[in-house]
């Protein structure tokens, strides 16, 4: 792993207060006709009169150490998911999830997911498809050495519970799998329901390896996973899916200091995945797909003294690639997410000030000229960048900021024409 992934991994697998932490990528956005990313069979239209450009706190009134957040977009509402200490007296996580109206009104109240205790519940990942909004996470239960499971849950748009959690049991050529599984991430698919993609542990390579598999709309999970790509020895995580127009699912993930993409259907293609960018360490990938139906990716690249933000189509490579540089020489830019409009598309990212302390910015993904930064009171936490459409030239971002380990999960409607 390249330093920069070194670094997060370190800062956020343990915050400083003896508490979990994790690592949690980026966003995705629209297709012709719907949000594809995260929000595949959503109209476009969406009633927007909450004020934006104004910063706001997601949930005020729950504790402090509130980490990894991410965000989906609905037909009404936009919904983000994190994690807040359990208010049951102990050091564990919960997973929270809650929702906003196009007023800015709360809409769903933060409500807790996990029915089991303490444990750890972390790194929450979430999607709509329908009328069905599902969020997966990883627990780590504390009892060594299978220690890590991805937990789901189903709800209804309105809020309600759609039955209980769950944990994802799977198998692998036909055999149960008893491997740690974590780093959930989640698209809706195209004819409905939801597919996950995760790290398994593989003994065949001493490794965490890429699968995904497929949750219905009620959270009955598929009897199997697909192994995406087995390497030969490293570890893959950092993974990002997304259904193109043409119902293909990419997925692009982070592999010995290197981004690789393809496009899955229970093999990859190529088989042999190639590079996002050659010659440097990358990392963090997020996809997203253009009102064209094209595929497009953002890495953070090792280069100029510190990192950039790379944005490019995903399907070029080499000589044919059209990259798009976001940042500044000297500076360490990292964890991008990218989402797309009917018009166009914006890229979110975080630029380290020192240690875990992060400044936000934002830019059109066709203008890096005018990036412009997200002015925060105090400095936000690397715990990853979240990013939807919203309507016309308006999308919304969410992080975490604070001082160790007082963050708080805030949200903002972003205008670009502004």
């Amino acid at each position: 792993m390249h330093r920069f992934g070194v670094l997060l991994l370190l800062l956020l697998v343990a915050c400083s207060d003896g508490r979990g932490g994790g690592v949690t990528g980026g966003s995705r956005d629209a297709g012709p006709s719907f949000d594809a990313g995260r929000d595949a069979g959503t109209p476009r239209a969406f009633a927007l009169t909450a004020p934006v450009d104004t910063t706001f706190e997601v949930d005020p009134t729950g504790p402090t150490t509130q980490i990894h957040a991410d965000v989906a977009r609905g037909a009404d509402a936009v919904w983000i998911a994190y994690s807040r200490p359990s208010d049951d007296g102990t050091t564990f996580f919960d997973v929270f999830v809650t929702a906003f109206g196009g007023d800015g009104a709360v809409k769903v109240p933060p409500v807790r997911l996990n029915e089991v205790r303490e444990k750890n519940d972390l790194d929450p990942a979430i999607a709509i498809s329908g009328d069905r909004v599902m969020v997966a996470w990883q627990r780590d239960s504390q009892t060594a050495t299978m220690n890590l499971d991805i937990v789901y849950r189903i709800l209804a748009t309105d809020g309600a519970p759609v039955g209980g959690e769950h944990v994802l049991a799977t198998t692998r050529d036909g055999a149960p799998v008893e491997d740690n599984i974590w780093f959930p991430k989640l698209t809706p698919a195209p004819g409905g329901g939801f597919t996950l993609a995760g790290a398994w542990g593989d003994d065949r390579v001493n490794a965490f390896v890429l699968f995904t598999t497929s949750v219905d709309r009620d959270g009955v999970a598929a009897p199997a996973g697909t192994t995406v790509h087995l390497p030969e020895s490293a570890h893959q995580e950092n993974a990002d899916l997304v259904y193109g127009a043409d119902g293909a699912l990419r997925v692009a993930w982070d592999e010995d200091g290197r981004t690789y993409h393809g496009t899955f259907d229970g093999a990859l293609t190529p088989a042999d995945p190639p590079l996002v960018f050659a010659g440097a360490d990358t990392g963090a990938p997020s996809l997203a797909i253009d009102a064209d139906g094209d595929a497009w990716i953002a890495v953070h690249v090792e280069r100029r003294g510190g990192a950039d933000i790379l944005v490019k189509p995903a399907d070029e490579h080499g000589a044919t690639s059209s990259p798009i540089w976001f940042g500044e020489a000297g500076e360490v830019d990292l964890l991008p997410a990218i989402a797309f409009g009917p018009t166009g598309g914006a890229v979110f990212w975080y630029r380290r000030i020192s240690g875990a302390r992060f400044r936000l910015f934002v830019a059109p993904i066709d203008d890096p000229s005018a990036a412009e930064e997200i002015s925060t009171d105090v400095a936000a936490a690397p715990y990853g960048a979240t990013l939807v459409h919203i309507v016309d030239d308006v999308y919304f971002a969410a992080w975490a900021d604070g001082a160790n380990p007082n963050y708080r999960v805030r949200g903002r409607f972003i205008d670009l024409a502004n």
